[in-house]
């Protein structure tokens, strides 16, 4: 008996493992039969999906999108054969990666391939990465009720390295880099729309669950009420108050619906565990990434760039013309150094993994324009107003519009 227990358990684990290896192998297909065809390799794309004639057939009306959907399912089954197959975290977030990624590829090379055939390898890459940060803030509770049923070092080290992760991605991404550092195309979908999004509406959709889940069944329809409610709040907060109605009956249904799931007690109170951890895990990283990179922007527009500012009217009252360079204004004494923007964590750049980011300067004589790169997609720009204040009273000096072209803060995605 304990031989065919083993025999069957071993056969899971191989139906679990191979159908993960097996999607990686078909989100790598995807990529071969859609993306831009570079060369005669094996691993170079040849773009045969596109001369499919099914794949045409079913994107025609009245069932436009057929064709990104009939080749999801494949994906999905593989993933539902590794969620019977094992309970491995890395399996099951494999499944669910090669969902997200090759939904993108199939989304990017059928529908809206202009990005994709404009920024080549870098738009594979960005759509791979960020199908992998979505495919992992989808797996948060799984990787959470792993940490809390054997909370090892190395799985609590796991928790602590996503989160760093996310927060690195938030704080270094920025779209107009000229270097493109951190960043796989002029547009950081990964921050944006892997985790500025996508893991923002998550980690308020784990924690209304978690809520929906916390009582008896006697309580469960209040405290679905109240899970829907918060999460109605939560995307609200986030995305607008002009969020659609459906952001609350979408939660509202699902969280009534979850609420009544008949479920032992333990097993019960183990999810909605894992769906609080999960969303508190994706909050603190959403949240600390965000918050650190407005205080990056902050920092560089209301300390480091006026320090430059002040230093090139010094030297204006001076010369009577701006510099050519802004390393002049050290030659010169007005400053002790050219102030770098702060975008990251320094110590990337000490190590030098990456170059640090810079102050673009344009001198122009009698005026200048200062540039500097912020997180996602923000570019900064200060130019010296031309004005005669001699012939302006007081009054109109203060209706003359600051020349910067700059939010005060990330601006809101939407």
């Amino acid at each position: 008996m304990s031989s065919d227990r083993t025999a069957r358990h071993t056969g899971r684990l191989w139906l679990g493992w191979s159908s993960a290896l097996l999607s990686l192998a078909y989100v790598f297909t995807c990529y071969l039969g859609l993306a831009t065809p570079e060369g005669d390799a094996w691993w170079q794309p040849n773009g045969f999906l596109h001369r499919s004639s099914w794949l045409g057939e079913l994107n025609s009306e009245p069932f436009v999108g057929a064709d990104v959907l009939a080749l999801a399912l494949v994906p999905i089954l593989l993933c539902i054969c590794v969620f019977a197959g094992t309970r491995s975290v890395v399996a099951r977030t494999i499944a669910i990666a090669a969902i997200t990624c090759s939904t993108l590829l199939n989304f990017y090379g059928l529908h809206a391939f202009g990005p994709w055939d404009f920024f080549g390898w870098q738009g594979t890459l960005t759509l791979l990465a960020t199908g992998l940060v979505v495919a992992v803030a989808l797996a948060t509770p799984l990787i959470a009720d792993s940490a809390l049923r054997a909370p090892t070092a190395l799985r609590i080290g796991l928790v602590v390295a996503l989160v760093l992760a996310a927060i690195a991605a938030m704080r270094h991404m920025t779209g107009w880099d000229p270097q493109l550092r951190f960043n796989l195309s002029p547009w950081p979908a990964v921050s944006i729309f892997g985790l500025d999004m996508v893991s923002y509406a998550l980690a308020g959709g784990y924690l209304a669950l978690a809520i929906a889940l916390s009582g008896g069944r006697g309580r469960s329809p209040l405290l679905a009420l109240v899970g829907a409610l918060g999460l109605g709040g939560w995307i609200a907060l986030h995305f607008g108050l002009h969020a659609p109605l459906l952001w609350l009956l979408l939660p509202f249904a699902l969280t009534l619906g979850i609420s009544h799931w008949r479920l032992e007690t333990d097993r019960r109170a183990a999810l909605a565990r894992s769906l609080l951890v999960g969303g508190i895990v994706l909050a603190a990283a959403v949240f600390t990434g965000g918050a650190l990179a407005s205080g990056d922007h902050a920092h560089s527009r209301y300390v480091l760039a006026p320090q430059v500012i002040s230093a090139l009217e010094r030297y204006l009252a001076r010369e009577q013309v701006y510099p050519d360079s802004l390393e002049e204004l050290v030659e010169a004494g007005d400053l002790a150094s050219v102030p770098r923007p702060r975008t990251g964590f320094g110590v990337v750049y000490t190590l030098g993994l990456l170059e640090p980011p810079t102050f673009d300067y344009q001198g122009l004589g009698s005026s200048y324009v200062l540039e500097f790169a912020s997180a996602e997609w923000v570019q900064c720009a200060y130019t010296p107003p031309w004005i005669d204040e001699e012939e302006l009273d007081e009054d109109e000096l203060e209706e003359i519009d600051e020349p910067w072209a700059c939010p005060d803060t990330r601006p809101d995605l939407w």
